[in-house]
């Protein structure tokens, strides 16, 4: 159950600490990747999707018409559009979220989100899911027989393993500076 612990947390204050990196560094939205501009946009989004939002003017004649309010929000999100880009990048915490278990799903997520190699999690899905399986069954009060030797070492070496792929995966970005857009030939 510790060794899982170690490995949710780590996940969590890594990408937490590159999210913070890359809010404190003053982008703007023009400049770094579309997974970054789209979680910082996550509420721009949402917006768009509010079937409440209604235009001002149709809101009382044709209060159902779907179609047309979402195109009325469409419009307000493409007048502001030059303005929305040029924002500075602010990624929300939330977008790091381990749903209070770090599957390897709930992993590839965020990074995929975020804009990193979220794929290379795969090799360590299978120990990483039986570690979050052990650490579920004494949360939920199972009785578990005594782990082998043999068996808390994979844990550990799953543990580190996953910890330092995220290390490198946060490390590479930072310091290749992959979280900026790349610059197209005009």
């Amino acid at each position: 159950m510790l060794i899982y612990s170690h490995v949710e947390g780590y996940c969590k204050f890594a990408l937490l600490t590159y999210v913070e990196w890359i809010n404190a560094a003053g982008l703007k939205c023009s400049q770094v990747t579309y997974p970054l501009v789209a979680a910082t946009l996550s509420q721009v989004f949402a917006a768009l999707r509010d079937p409440n939002s209604k235009h001002e003017f149709f809101r009382n004649i044709l209060p159902l018409d779907q179609a047309l309010h979402l195109t009325a929000r469409e419009h307000a999100f493409v007048e502001r559009y030059d303005q929305v880009v040029s924002q500075n990048v602010k990624i929300p915490d939330r977008v790091v979220d381990t749903k209070s278990n770090v599957t390897p799903e709930i992993l590839m997520k965020m990074l995929f989100q975020l804009g990193m190699e979220f794929e290379e999690v795969r090799p360590q899905a299978g120990n990483l899911s039986k570690l979050l399986g052990i650490r579920n069954a004494i949360a939920h009060g199972d009785r578990l027989k005594v782990p082998k030797d043999s068996e808390i070492s994979d844990f550990k070496t799953t543990a580190v393993a996953v910890m330092a792929f995220l290390q490198s995966e946060v490390y590479a970005s930072l310091s290749g500076e992959k979280y900026l857009r790349p610059a197209t030939a005009a």
